[in-house]
């Protein structure tokens, strides 16, 4: 019996922690939506991005540290898609690619002016 309820509160956590994350996605996608459209009808060139090339430079350290946590915890549980790392390999890729777009534009862009 103690072990079905663990499952179940597990599974409830688990869904939970999947539409909060779902909602946070959906927000941030309609943010960047709103400020994209605004920016390009007001034709507003792109600024630096000082936080942005430190959060593109934190994440290219964290995630993989993170997806190598994620597979040994994988393994250890027996469960191959939580071991797999195709995802977070990803999520690597695409923060360099970031990372390095920002660093270009803060360079090769003199004319645009941190705030």
């Amino acid at each position: 019996m103690a072990v079905d309820s663990e499952e179940q509160t597990q599974e409830r956590n688990e869904r939970i922690s999947l539409r909060i994350v779902g909602v946070c996605f959906l927000v941030l996608a309609a943010y960047i939506a709103y400020k994209s459209l605004s920016d390009l009808i007001g034709r507003r060139a792109p600024e630096r991005s000082v936080p942005g090339i430190v959060l593109a430079a934190v994440s290219l350290i964290v995630v993989p540290m993170l997806s190598h946590a994620k597979k040994d915890v994988g393994r250890k549980l027996g469960n191959g898609a939580m071991s797999a790392h195709g995802q977070a390999d990803f999520c690597v890729y695409l923060s360099a690619v970031l990372l390095v777009g920002l660093l270009f534009h803060a360079v090769l862009r003199p004319d645009c002016r941190p705030h």
